[in-house]
């Protein structure tokens, strides 16, 4: 193997993802989370609206 290459390794099998999304409110120490098999601008939307109900503004 030539200096500077790494090895590839077969991986076998099904790999899953789960996105995890969080807001932290610095003001009242609290945490929001939410967790999404996909990642688009619909659930990114989805996430953001629920998160500005969850932050304290003001």
């Amino acid at each position: 193997m030539p200096v500077g290459e790494q090895k590839k390794i077969p991986i076998y099998g099904k790999h899953f993802s789960v996105k995890l999304t969080s807001i932290l409110d610095f003001e009242t120490d609290k945490v929001y989370m939410e967790e999404s098999d996909s990642f688009n601008a619909e659930v990114f939307l989805a996430i953001f609206k629920s998160g500005l109900a969850f932050v304290s503004i003001g």
